[in-house]
């Protein structure tokens, strides 16, 4: 689009449109076919995060004489960090100052249009967990 604007009004010099070849619904939706490595590894990882999460959970929740275990409850939940790869384009993004419950996932930003975004967090608290109960710090 071309907007010429001349004292207090605006005007369309030029708008031009193309054509894509399929729906957005189409194009974004969520396949396996076709995706890299590092894609199935995020994948991966996203799904394997939260089970892990979960599972320390359990064996947390059942930790006999745990100092402040609902604490530690709550923070074997949470995931910290952000990598995502986005499933149509296999754009990788990061952000290191993110908190999410659980630990992993997949989201689309505009419903059934937008592309999916498979996510993983890093399950900080489960392994601090799992560290401390290793070495016997309870």
């Amino acid at each position: 689009m071309s907007i010429k604007r001349m004292g207090g009004a605006s005007t369309i010099l030029a708008f031009r449109v193309t054509a894509i070849a399929d729906s957005l619904e189409h194009i974004n939706r969520f396949s396996l076919v076709g995706k890299s490595a590092l894609q199935y590894g995020i994948l991966g990882l996203a799904l394997a995060a939260p089970i892990f999460s979960f599972y320390v959970l359990g064996f947390c929740l059942r930790t006999k004489n745990l100092n402040r275990k609902w604490l530690w409850a709550i923070f074997i939940l949470v995931g910290v960090g952000k990598l995502g790869v986005n499933g149509t384009t296999g754009a990788l993004t990061f952000t290191p100052l993110a908190v999410q419950v659980p630990c992993g996932g997949a989201t689309t930003t505009m419903g059934f249009y937008g592309p999916w975004v498979v996510t993983v967090n890093l399950p900080l608290g489960a392994v601090l967990f799992l560290r401390n109960e290793a070495i016997g710090l309870y």
